[in-house]
C-alpha cells in the first residue's frame, strides 16, 4: 500500500470518528472548535517535520493547505468559541439573528442554526477540505485553490456584514488581518509562480461561493422551512466538500 492510500484511509477514519464518535456528540457540539486550537500546533509540527526543505515554502502547496487550516481555526476561535467581547459561541446568535431579520420571521425565537449544524458545516467545508488540499498537493492544486476561495468568500462575507449593519460580528477581526492579507498574497504569488491559472481560480472561487450557498439554502430548507432533513443537509455538505478532489486544473484549462 502507497503512502497516498494509507494516508486517505487514515483520513476517513479520522473523520468518520469526528462525525460518528461512541456517545460524545454533545461534547463534540460544544468543544469541536477547542479541539482544532489545541491541534494546531501538532499540524505545524509535523507539516514542518516531513517538509521537504528543497522546495520553497511559496511553491509548497502541501505547507500552504495546511497554513490556510491552521489560519482557519485561529478564525474559528473568534466566531465560535471567543470573540473580542469575550461572548462565548456568539455566531449563532448573530446568525440566527441576521438571517430572522432577513426573511422576515416574526418570531425572533426561530432556530436557523443549530450547534449540530455548525459542528458538520465547519468540520466538512473547512477542516476536511483542508485536509484534501494537504493530501492532493502538489499534484492537484484545484483543491488548494478551493481552500483559499472559502477563506475570502467568508471573509468577504464577514466584511460585507460589518459594513451593512455598522458593526463588529464574530470573525470579523480575524477575517480581516488574516484572511484578506493572505488572500491578497496568494492569489498574486499562484499566478507569478505558475501553479495556476486565472481560470482554475475563478473556478474555484466559484466552487467556494457555491459552498456558502449550499451553506445558507440548506439551513432554511432544514430548520426553516422542514423541506429537507438535516442528514440530507450534512450528507450535500460532506460531499461538495469532496468535489474539488475529482477536478484537476488540466480539465478546467481546456479551450
Amino acid at each position: 500500500m502507497n503512502n497516498s492510500k494509507a494516508s486517505l484511509i487514515f483520513l476517513i477514519l479520522a473523520f468518520v470518528m469526528l462525525w460518528f464518535p461512541v456517545g460524545q456528540h454533545a461534547l463534540l457540539y460544544d468543544q469541536w472548535m477547542k479541539l482544532g486550537v489545541f491541534m494546531s500546533p501538532f499540524l505545524l509540527f509535523l507539516a514542518f517535520a516531513g517538509r521537504n526543505v528543497d522546495i520553497s515554502i511559496k511553491s509548497d502547496t502541501r505547507l500552504l493547505s495546511v497554513f490556510m487550516l491552521v489560519f482557519y481555526i485561529i478564525h474559528q476561535y473568534e466566531e465560535h468559541w471567543i470573540d473580542i467581547f469575550g461572548n462565548l459561541y456568539a455566531f449563532q446568535g448573530f446568525l440566527n439573528g441576521t438571517l430572522t431579520g432577513l426573511l422576515g420571521v416574526a418570531d425572533p425565537a426561530v432556530s436557523f442554526i443549530t450547534k449540530a449544524d455548525i459542528f458538520v458545516i465547519n468540520t466538512s467545508l473547512v477542516w476536511l477540505v483542508a485536509c484534501l488540499a494537504v493530501l492532493c498537493a502538489p499534484k492537484n492544486i484545484f483543491p488548494a485553490l478551493c481552500m483559499a476561495g472559502i477563506i475570502l468568500v467568508n471573509a468577504l462575507s464577514h466584511g460585507i456584514s460589518g459594513l451593512r449593519d455598522f458593526a463588529y460580528n464574530p470573525g470579523l477581526l480575524t477575517s480581516m488581518v488574516i484572511f484578506i492579507p493572505f488572500a491578497l498574497w496568494f492569489y498574486p504569488m499562484v499566478l507569478n509562480q505558475n501553479i495556476a491559472s486565472r481560470t482554475v481560480i475563478l473556478w474555484a472561487l466559484a466552487w467556494a461561493f457555491v459552498a456558502h450557498v449550499i451553506l445558507m439554502v440548506g439551513l432554511v430548507l432544514t430548520n426553516h422551512i422542514g423541506l429537507v432533513s438535516s442528514m440530507v443537509y450534512y450528507a450535500a455538505l460532506i460531499l461538495w466538500s469532496i468535489v474539488p478532489t475529482l477536478i484537476k486544473p488540466s480539465m478546467l484549462d481546456r479551450p
